[in-house]
């Protein structure tokens, strides 16, 4: 039997930060930890109602080459030209798939053996800038 790890992390837009290892409530509650980061371990909890500003975002189960954990919502790097690609839940096949911002192309990341060189490069929240195509500004 596979041993399932189900994480989750919450960007919040009106704070503009990103609240790692959360808890998924009962009743429409996310649960979150907050302290100091540079010290291990939770100071203390915050619950607060799911809306809008609150967007959660599910480990898929794999690491990327150097074990940095792969969340929807992240931005990678596939391969020697490393093409970028982002991390979604497709809903209507039950999967994770890869979406080739350059190419036009989606793909099932069930298992990453079927992909070369996966480096995380960052997220869609945290870094917007990396959705501009090839060095186009925005206006």
């Amino acid at each position: 039997m596979d041993n399932h790890v189900y994480k989750f992390r919450v960007w919040h837009k009106e704070k503009e930060y990103m609240y790692e290892n959360i808890a998924m409530g009962l009743n429409g509650k996310v649960l979150y930890s907050r302290g100091n980061p540079k010290k291990r371990g939770p100071d203390w909890y915050v619950s607060e109602e799911f809306s809008e500003d609150t967007v959660p975002m599910q480990f898929i189960g794999l690491k990327d080459d150097k074990g940095k954990e792969i969340y929807e919502g992240d931005l990678l790097k596939i391969g020697a030209q490393e093409n970028l690609a982002k991390v979604f839940w497709n809903p209507e096949n039950a999967r994770f798939e890869l979406e080739f911002l350059e190419e036009e192309r989606v793909i099932g990341f069930e298992d990453k053996r079927s992909l070369r060189g996966v480096k995380l490069a960052g997220n869609i929240f945290e870094h917007p800038e990396l959705l501009e195509e090839d060095g186009e500004e925005e206006e």
